[in-house]
């Protein structure tokens, strides 16, 4: 109960932050507060406000109490951006409140694998270098959210992919295919960390080349520890 309660609902609440913006959440928690003192609100009194702050930050026409139609705002890249403005009735957040709140589905987005390989490889002595490099990343839970890839290559260049998963028919693996000389150095789910209901962040990223510092940095760690406990029992003794 206690996680559930306190653990879950900040964490989607970071999330919500991540989506919207910081600026957005802030003003809707201001809108409730001032709009619910002294009242006793219930759940889907804030989520409304949270909606109807979100859809006037991104010039919404119309009058939303009314349920007129209004325009979507763009959620910080999270969700898919459209070249015009889509012309909806309600809110684009409903989703992510009937699984985050009122549902149990389970988020977890995983980066299943990277390569680079040649594009010709049938051509052992081809001078063409381009390589044929795939991203394949995987939606482990049940939550739909659309995510964030970003994928680095070793000439420097950055590449950003949106996935909406749900929009087809095999919505638990998607792979991108990049054909050029560079090749993959790493790839990443959020790459600005927005999405906090993610329940295993270690599977979010893979890299070809391990890292060392971190195994550096939990040694130095370990060694410090066990220095200090070894001073400690000779106190003792």
């Amino acid at each position: 109960y206690g996680s559930i309660t306190y653990g879950k609902t900040a964490v989607l609440l970071e999330t919500l932050e991540g989506i919207i913006g910081k600026d957005t959440m802030d003003e809707a928690m201001q809108t409730y507060f001032m709009r619910y003192r002294f009242t006793h609100p219930t759940a889907e009194d804030f989520l409304r406000t949270i909606e109807e702050v979100a859809i006037k930050r991104g010039r919404a026409t119309g009058e939303y109490g009314k349920q007129t139609i209004s325009r979507i705002p763009q959620m910080r890249g999270l969700f898919p951006q459209p070249k015009t403005p889509q012309i909806l009735i309600g809110s684009s957040l409903r989703p992510y409140f009937n699984q985050a709140v009122y549902g149990t589905a389970v988020l977890d987005y995983a980066v299943e694998s990277i390569a680079s390989d040649p594009a010709k490889w049938w051509l052992s002595d081809s001078a063409d270098k381009t390589l044929r490099n795939t991203v394949t990343i995987r939606r482990i839970g049940d939550f739909l959210l659309p995510a964030t890839l970003e994928v680095v290559f070793s000439d420097g260049t950055r590449v950003r992919e949106q996935w909406a998963p749900g929009s087809s028919t095999n919505d638990r693996w998607k792979t991108y295919t990049y054909l050029r000389e560079a090749k993959i150095v790493s790839a990443e789910i959020d790459p600005d960390h927005n999405v906090a209901l993610d329940v295993n962040r270690f599977n979010n990223s893979r890299t070809v080349s391990a890292n060392p510092v971190p195994a550096r940095k939990l040694t130095n760690l370990w060694m410090s520890w066990l220095q200090l406990t070894s001073q400690l029992a000779g106190w003792f003794v």
